[in-house]
């Protein structure tokens, strides 16, 4: 494995990590503030000017698809889907690639940084993130 490769996969095992940790920390304060019957949140935007960011509620939907309450999950913000696939999907193919010795990570990232840089793509992007934030705001997450 290359040098640039190993700093990519060691990026990546950091933030396969730090994901899981997030998911952990906030699932054990949840817990400890439904016990106390007070509410918090870590949004540093909400927090700030008390108007959710695009993906306040992320981390409660991934709690929930995880619980199987994909309705719930649905409601809460769509974007935390796509996290809670990467929390499951990127490991698997992170573990396959250091044992097989494939690259299947890297052309993956290859590959989206390629569609991301495509005008047309980040616009759908950007009303897409739009939309959600939108929608979290008249949703008074």
């Amino acid at each position: 494995m290359s040098k640039p490769d190993r700093k990519f996969y060691l990026l990546i095992l950091t933030a396969i990590a730090a994901g899981y940790l997030w998911l952990g920390l906030t699932w054990y304060a949840d817990s400890r503030a439904e016990l106390k019957g007070t509410e918090y949140t870590v949004c540093v935007v909400k927090n700030v000017s008390s108007l959710p960011c695009p993906s306040c509620g992320s981390t409660r939907t991934v709690k929930n698809l995880f619980l199987g309450n994909i309705s719930d999950a649905l409601r809460i913000n769509p974007l935390g889907i796509f996290l809670a696939l990467g929390l499951l999907i990127v490991p698997v193919v992170f573990i396959w690639d250091i044992i097989s010795g494939t690259r299947h990570l890297r052309h993956a990232w290859d590959w989206f940084q390629i569609v991301f840089s495509q005008k047309w793509v980040l616009i759908l992007f950007f009303v897409l993130i739009t939309a959600n934030w939108i929608w979290n705001i008249n949703k008074g997450i």
